[in-house]
């Protein structure tokens, strides 16, 4: 098979079995064996070799340790849990734990939050899905784009006809768009997240050391 043919082919079982839709998540909770074995039967199409595990117990404890996704009530994990696993297993090869960290730091401290309407994971999943569908349909065209793109600046340079030399320009060009795309969200976590953070984390420092100091003074 032609490597047109054969990325193609790759783009149309992503578009149909890349995505876990909310219809076929579980209703009940489930231990942490049963979060792995659904998640590596539903994005199976993403394992680069059958032996590969889209999540393990490792990764999900460490997610845990960092915040990164609330802790399980009695060992279960609900659809929330599920619904932020997911998320984080998309962005877990873009960018750091660090970021996931303060990426899903205030999503996790309002899912934790007593406020009556707080916001709901299943909504902002929902948004997301509509998101990732539409990327899907655009993406056999644009890979389609890129192909031709790859023959036509290869012909201006008379090194058209060579398969290995297309597959190998083809493969530079979305490597170096996925690059472009991870600095985008790490520039955005930095400037919208962390500085965040690191101002409320600067501004309760002084309250502390304010309330301290009049501590002091009254005794």
């Amino acid at each position: 098979m032609r490597y047109e043919g054969y990325a193609k082919k790759i783009v149309e079982e992503i578009s149909k079995n890349g995505q876990i839709r909310l219809l076929d998540m579980p209703d009940l909770d489930l231990y942490m064996d049963q979060i792995t074995t659904f998640m590596d039967e539903k994005l199976s199409i993403y394992k680069r070799n059958e032996k590969d595990k889209i999540l393990t117990k490792t990764m999900i404890n460490n997610y845990t340790k960092h915040n990164i996704i609330p802790k399980p009530i009695n060992k279960k994990y609900s659809r929330d849990h599920l619904i932020i696993l997911i998320l984080v297993y998309h962005m877990k090869g873009i960018i750091s734990i660090k970021d996931m960290q303060h990426l899903m730091a205030p999503l996790l401290e309002n899912y934790n939050s007593e406020l009556e309407e707080k916001i709901k994971m299943e909504d902002i999943y929902s948004v997301l899905q509509e998101i990732q569908k539409d990327e899907r349909e655009k993406l056999d065209i644009k890979m389609k784009e890129d192909v031709d793109s790859v023959k036509e600046y290869l012909k201006e340079i008379n090194l058209q006809d060579d398969d290995i030399l297309e597959i190998f320009t083809l493969v530079v060009m979305l490597t170096v768009r996925a690059n472009i795309h991870k600095h985008l969200a790490e520039k955005l976590v930095d400037e919208y997240f962390i500085r965040k953070d690191d101002v409320i984390k600067k501004e309760k420092k002084k309250t502390r050391k304010k309330k301290s100091e009049n501590e002091e003074t009254v005794e």
